[in-house]
């Protein structure tokens, strides 16, 4: 709905009228909308404000940015971002944090007519988005009631804190992770809740890294080591978009680059605005077959003696037959799965890699050649690479790209993992105490332990400290969360939502009305980070150590609350406000973190600013630059004193991991861990042979758009309308189905269907789709998704090691509406 159309219905609401907003949902109101003015029109003359206040940024780029907040009449009337400093010559003392045009977005939300103003209660039936307006107190005491009467029944493994990203980076006002929220520390004071570990961003990575490197999170060397190499190689990463401010990987990433005329090497199915802006080469290869081309790579290096033999001998194990443990079969080294000796006696040359991942032979030779010839190679992988159903593989074949060539724990090169920043302030967490419960499962299987959650055990499915689940989620807290735009086969999540035999009662707290609240019991309406007290956590950026204030620049508008304010409230019906608070309110427990942040930052050499200074100055960038991270280079240096944790204490390349268990766990469809990072088929990924691709040809992939953070700053239709929701489609596959640029189409597969606008360029390589993640879930009666969400058509099947998800393993099919 247009925001004059909205407020045009508003003008002729009734006292029990049903308010239809721009949400996929109704909501009835007791009262008429009220004070809700939400001028978005021209800047206002900046010497007329009351009040500047700071704010940050607190949302899932990764990166972590302060911003001024401008006040009139008690509403924010203009943002500016970060302009405290200059930038030093070596950008990572005093360089200004500037905010992208989300974070200067900023006030679009504060006041949007979206926004979540009252507690709300579900009147019709779960998904029908029909509510009535409740109290605070009437909200507080139907939770807890609720909650006492789901431990009663079920025990507290029956409560789960959903996975939520949507206020990230704060301290008291922090969606994740979830366990250490408000919420967590209520829980675990009412007997604890069913824990998650992993997430959506990089699930498999996870996995890659701990059989490859150990440790559970493999290490990368700070982002500006690329000014002290002679080639930049990325597979999949696309800083400029998904990392795009000044607290974020880009501008470092920039001035790195340009420091050292670094030449840049893309590789990536999209012609990203990265690739576009900064790199001399894409290599377009096909989504999900980075471990075959590496492959056909290393083949050229072996061939041609291009590799660092002494290097994978020393710090390597299973590279050749003489580094292979002993409980391992012969010829299962990598060689010899390069070479043709291995189990499926192919051998691995560059025409058979182009066969998969669409290279072709001579690229491929040329890029093995080039990258061999680097003095200092930095390679590195965007956390897109290991979202897909075989993304572990991948992920691990490109950290086994930088061994073979010995390009890591020096100066100028990394280990294949994601790009790193050493700068961080050692800030207090809020308290949250222990968790009573043992038993976590996969973030990506939360909806399987609603719906089958007596088959899951610790060998079949991923589940931490117990042998199988005691209980069904019975309720759910969503915080910052849109579960059902975010998990795969959002018409699956929708249907077990809706039914009310399946979860008991679903709170939802959340600052805008996404698609999900329409399936909650109780709505939340949060207070935004500038609305609220709060110690705001550094993102990504590189040698800088900064850390944020916001210092309420507005008071929380309409009927809303801090989740700090909500838990107490909570609490207090529980019986449990005393243990809950300790006696605090919320800028109680901001002072007192911050006086042990000043403790964490002195030991650490740190010249952190008092409470009250802290407050006036909104930024604090320290005088003490943080040390130049290069990965691994003690274990380089001297590897015998500096063991990795892996099982051999090397870097495996062949895994005993995975070895192990292979032997110990359950698997479906005869799958296993694979021992190699090889390329393997798994399911939706490309393979001619497999038979859904006949009728679904297409690969379709999301990206993080500019314009939104997941479905964060989505209703900011003045951003979405620079870059409205759209597809991806090449000119090859659109002329071959009749398709027009700026027509609507339809994107389909077995799990569903989308409607939405087609874009026909060359920027994607032809068999592929691309759109934009967090757009609106909202199916027509038909079934048919008129958001263009592309859950809708995503799978939520795990991934065979960490139960992770391959979001990006899709195939569709695509015509004109």
């Amino acid at each position: 709905m247009e925001r004059r159309s909205f407020l045009k219905g508003l003008a002729g609401v009734t006292a029990t009228g049903v308010v239809s907003t721009a949400l996929p949902f109704k909501i009835v109101s007791a009262k008429p909308a009220d004070h809700n003015k939400n001028e978005q029109g021209a800047e206002p003359d900046h010497l007329a404000f009351d009040k500047t206040g700071w704010g940050a940024c607190t949302v899932d780029c990764g990166s972590r940015c302060p911003l001024q907040i401008h006040v009139k009449d008690g509403r924010i009337k203009f943002v500016e971002t970060d302009n405290t400093t200059d930038d030093d010559e070596e950008f990572e003392v005093t360089t200004q944090v500037r905010a992208c045009v989300r974070g200067r977005s900023t006030r679009f939300r504060v006041n949007n007519p979206n926004r979540l103003k009252y507690p709300l209660k579900r009147i019709g039936k779960r998904g029908e988005g029909k509510f009535k307006r409740i109290t605070w107190e009437e909200a507080f005491k139907e939770i807890a009631d609720n909650m006492k009467k789901v431990k009663e029944k079920y025990g507290n493994e029956a409560f789960y804190l959903g996975y939520g990203t949507g206020t990230l980076g704060g301290t008291m006002s922090k969606s994740w992770p979830a366990d250490a929220s408000v919420f967590a520390r209520l829980m675990n004071l009412f007997g604890g809740f069913t824990d998650k570990y992993g997430d959506y961003s990089c699930g498999d990575l996870y996995g890659a890294s701990d059989i490859v490197f150990g440790g559970g999170w493999a290490d990368s060397s700070d982002i500006s080591e690329i000014a002290n190499s002679d080639l930049f190689v990325s597979f999949g990463e696309n800083i400029v978009e998904t990392r795009m401010s000044g607290g974020g990987h880009n501008y470092y990433f920039t001035k790195a680059l340009e420091k050292n005329n670094t030449k840049f090497i893309s590789v990536d199915p999209r012609y990203s605005d990265t690739t576009v802006n900064k790199a001399q080469q894409w290599i377009a290869l096909r989504p999900g077959t980075d471990a075959s081309l590496i492959a056909g790579m290393i083949h050229v290096m072996i061939t041609e003696k291009l590799h660092n033999q002494a290097f994978l001998d020393k710090y390597c194990l299973g590279f050749d037959e003489h580094t292979l443990p002993k409980s391992a079969p012969a010829n299962s080294s990598y060689h010899a799965y390069i070479m043709g000796k291995g189990a499926d006696g192919i051998e691995k040359t560059p025409e058979w890699a182009s066969k998969i991942c669409g290279v072709s032979p001579k690229v491929i030779t040329a890029f093995a050649r080039e990258l061999a010839s680097a003095k200092n190679p930095y390679i590195c992988q965007g956390w897109s690479v290991s979202r897909h159903s075989n993304g572990e593989e991948n992920s691990r074949a490109i950290m086994l790209l930088a061994a073979v060539l010995g390009s890591m724990g020096r100066r100028g090169t990394s280990t294949g993992a994601r790009t790193n920043a050493s700068g961080s302030y050692p800030v207090e967490g809020f308290p949250v105490g222990t968790n009573p419960v043992k038993q976590s499962i996969s973030f990506y299987t939360w909806v399987d332990a609603i719906t089958r959650w007596n088959e899951m055990t610790a060998l079949t499915d991923g589940v931490q400290g117990a042998e199988k689940l005691k209980a069904p989620i019975k309720f759910l807290w969503h915080y910052g969360s849109n579960p059902v735009n975010q998990h795969g086969d959002a018409n699956h999540t929708a249907k077990v939502l809706q039914d009310e035999s399946l979860v008991e009662f679903i709170v939802d707290v959340n600052i805008t009305g996404s698609s999900s609240v329409k399936y909650a019991d109780i709505v939340l309406p949060d207070a935004t980070h500038h609305e609220q007290m709060d110690i705001a956590q550094q993102g990504q950026s590189s040698g800088m150590n900064y850390v944020i204030m916001a210092n309420e620049a507005v008071k929380p508008l309409w009927d809303t609350k801090t989740a700090y304010d909500m838990a107490t409230g909570i609490a207090k019906e529980l019986g449990l406000e005393k243990e809950f608070t300790e006696g605090k309110t919320q800028k109680d427990w901001v002072e007192s973190l911050w006086k042990s942040t000043m403790v964490n930052a002195k030991k650490a050499g740190l010249n952190p600013p008092t409470f009250e200074e802290m407050q006036k100055k909104g930024i604090h960038k320290d005088s003490v630059k943080a040390p130049h991270k290069i990965a691994y280079k003690a274990f380089i240096n001297n590897p015998r004193k500096n063991k990795l944790s892996t099982p051999s204490g090397k870097i495996e390349i062949y895994s005993l991991l995975a070895e192990k268990l292979n032997k110990k766990l359950t698997f479906k469809n005869g799958e296993s861990i694979s021992v190699l990072p090889i390329h393997v088929n798994r399911f939706d990924n490309y393979n001619p042979d497999d038979a859904t691709m006949k009728d679904f040809p297409l690969q379709m992939l999301s990206v993080h758009a500019k314009s939104h953070v997941r479905s964060t700053y989505y209703e900011i239709d003045a951003i979405r309308e620079v870059n409205p929701q759209g597809l991806w489609i090449n000119p090859i596959d659109a002329k071959s189905r009749g398709i027009q640029h700026g027509e609507k189409v339809h994107v389909y597969n077995k799990r569903g269907k989308i409607e939405i606008t087609a874009k026909v360029t060359t920027r994607v390589r032809p068999g592929v789709l691309y759109c934009d993640d967090g757009a609106t879930y909202n199916p027509d009666s038909s079934g048919v998704d008129k958001g263009g969400c592309m859950n809708t058509l995503t799978s939520n099947q795990a991934t065979v090691h960490m139960k992770a998800n391959g979001q990006h393993s899709n195939l569709v099919q695509v015509e004109k509406v």
